[in-house]
């Protein structure tokens, strides 16, 4: 952009400063510092007007208030009598706050400025001041702050119709080779994944310098700790990936194809056989966040599976995903499958227009959103609001708890929690809650296990029974202000249950039903948390995470799903198949068991 205006200045006596000269088709009333800033952008022609606050940009609710979402793009009607009571977003009304603390507007004012400026041709990006790089992280084209644009700017709209159709055409094409993927061979298939495997490390150094390149950014962009932990690969992380794609191809050899086989056949009567068989899905959309190395492996699990994926990173790991991409469509058209059946989409609004489909007829037929709590609520209520229909698989969020029983060893105990927390803080099946029996404080279990924890540099907050027990071990722990909270870093609430039903009970009260697990050498104990207590992965003398597709003997996962339907746990090659049944007759009719001619005989045969 040639022109940037930034609205940076301090309190001015706004009304004296603007010249009632200035004459626009909508007039602004200059009020705040917001407006005044708007007024002289456009003035002055700027390209592009940045609205400094101190949150990250607009949100459908006051920060931090229940069902608060926040706006990446704000799209402002060309008619102003639409603002006429509050502005609003996709048909959502929004509620402001109070005013912020620094400034001499609010949130309502810099939308109001904003969506002024946008309608005179200037474009708008609201943005948190603290943020590090943000004038240059807007300039840079990072998903960063609210941009707003207006729905009829033909210009604008032009290069929207560009990507969408663009978009569109990477979707159909995923279809198409989903159906030669569909008819190629189990083995063509297999030895795909192998080529990618090989690929992995014949190019790690490639890979690992682009990674630096994200990971450098992220950092200069602020982004979390947690983050950049999952954003960043090693050359033992690329190992492990690829060890892990070729699990998926020895086990699509064993089972051929994974498509196809039959699970059950039924004898219906003389020369009607019935079968069930395997089936893809069609094609599928995982959206995940940082990870890049998710890519390969959703790519791997497609292919074994014949479905098309079309892949949607975040803006963090654009550099690593791209080189990855890359590497998966040479290893497809190494056995002479169509590249296109891995699309990688890129922009922010990229996923809404694979969900709006056509004619309200979706592009995929299965969506995995692998990311925070906030970004699968956001798929899928744009799923919801597409509506297509597509499904969305995924977790809310990875509250997972170790219950230390009364009959726990104590060594076990220890070593089994301090893995469950500290083996990889950021990960969704990390302990974040431990729940220790009454009897321990006693014992001095439970403090040794503090002890142990903060050796570790894991920072303690104490649960409501902690807090009554009084004791010193207390005194270094703030009170845990949410017991269902996900802290992904090196953190965790410390609570004290008087058995194992109520750790049962405070579990399916607090927890994300993602994964559990119970210290006892009392088997019956055991087996009553195993069977009573409801979540997708229940241990038994085992860290929380064990909960993998890859150390589960999956190969890898393409995501975990804490929901009831379709799969459960973590979702390998089994959850990426439906299935189709295939009827094989001769002449038979639906009559001539009606007239009693032929009888029904429903017999179980063995399967082939």
């Amino acid at each position: 952009m040639s022109n940037v205006f930034s609205s940076s200045f301090r309190s001015v006596d706004t009304q004296t400063m603007v010249d009632d000269s200035m004459d626009t088709a909508l007039t602004l009333q200059v009020r705040d510092n917001d407006s005044l800033a708007a007024r002289l952008a456009c003035e002055l022609k700027s390209d592009l007007l940045l609205l400094i606050s101190d949150v990250d940009g607009v949100y459908t609710a006051p920060p931090g208030s229940p069902g608060a979402r926040f706006v990446a793009e704000y799209e402002v009607t060309k008619n102003p009598e639409y603002d006429a009571l509050s502005p609003l977003v996709n048909g959502e009304f929004l509620n402001f706050g109070e005013a912020s603390s620094v400034g001499t507007g609010g949130m309502k004012s810099k939308i109001a400025s904003a969506v002024w400026a946008v309608r005179q041709g200037t474009s708008v990006v609201i943005i948190r001041g603290s943020r590090f790089n943000c004038i240059t992280d807007v300039m840079n084209g990072m998903d960063v702050g609210t941009f707003f644009t207006l729905e009829d700017k033909s210009e604008a709209e032009n290069q929207l119709d560009i990507r969408e159709e663009t978009i569109k055409q990477i979707a159909t094409k995923a279809r198409e080779a989903s159906v030669l993927l569909n008819s190629s061979t189990p083995e063509a298939r297999a030895n795909a994944i192998d080529y990618l495997a090989d690929k992995l490390l014949k190019h790690e150094d490639e890979i690992i310098r682009e990674n630096e390149i994200d990971i450098k950014q992220a950092e200069a962009a602020g982004i979390s700790s947690i983050l950049l932990a999952r954003l960043q690969l090693s050359h033992s992380k690329i190992k492990t990936l690829s060890e892990g794609l070729r699990q998926i191809a020895t086990e699509s050899r064993k089972r051929h194809g994974h498509v196809n086989c039959v699970l059950s056949r039924t004898k219906l009567a003389d020369n009607l056989i019935l079968e069930k068989v395997t089936a893809p899905i069609g094609v599928l959309m995982v959206i995940f966040e940082s990870r890049p190395d998710c890519l390969p492996q959703v790519a791997a699990l497609s292919i074994a599976t014949a479905n098309g994926l079309l892949a949607k990173p975040g803006s963090e790991a654009l550099h690593t995903v791209r080189v990855l991409h890359r590497l998966v469509g040479e290893a497809l058209e190494m056995v002479n499958l169509p590249s296109e059946a891995v699309g990688l989409l890129e922009g922010r609004k990229d996923v809404d227009y694979v969900l709006q489909g056509i004619d309200k007829q979706s592009f995929v037929d299965l969506v995995i959103p692998r990311g925070s709590s906030k970004m699968i609520e956001s798929i899928r209520n744009a799923a919801n609001k597409a509506g297509t229909g597509v499904p969305v698989m995924g977790h809310g969020s990875g509250i997972c708890h170790v219950y230390v029983d009364s009959a726990a060893d104590p060594e076990k105990a220890i070593k089994i929690v301090i893995d469950s927390k500290c083996d990889y803080p950021s990960a969704c099946n990390a302990m974040e809650t431990l729940l220790v029996h009454k009897s321990h404080a006693e014992s001095g279990l439970l403090e040794r296990l503090c002890n142990h924890l903060r050796d570790h540099k894991v920072k303690l907050y104490a649960g409501p029974g902690m807090i009554r027990l009084g004791q010193n071990l207390t005194d270094e722990m703030k009170p845990a202000k949410n017991l269902s909270y996900e802290y992904g870093d090196l953190e965790c609430t410390v609570e004290l249950v008087e058995s194992v039903d109520e750790a049962i009970e405070y579990i399916g009260s607090y927890g994300s039903a993602h994964t559990e697990s119970i210290v006892t050498e009392d088997k019956a104990a055991a087996e009553i948390f195993l069977q009573k207590t409801d979540s997708a992965c229940v241990f038994h003398n085992a860290s929380t995470r064990f909960a993998d597709g890859y150390r589960f003997g999956l190969g890898a996962e393409v995501g975990i799903n804490t929901g009831r339907i379709h799969a459960r746990g973590p979702v390998g090659v089994e959850g990426l198949l439906t299935t189709k049944w295939i009827l094989h007759g001769d002449g038979q009719c639906v009559t001539d068991f009606s007239s009693g001619k032929l009888n029904y005989l429903h017999e179980s045969l063995p399967i082939k």
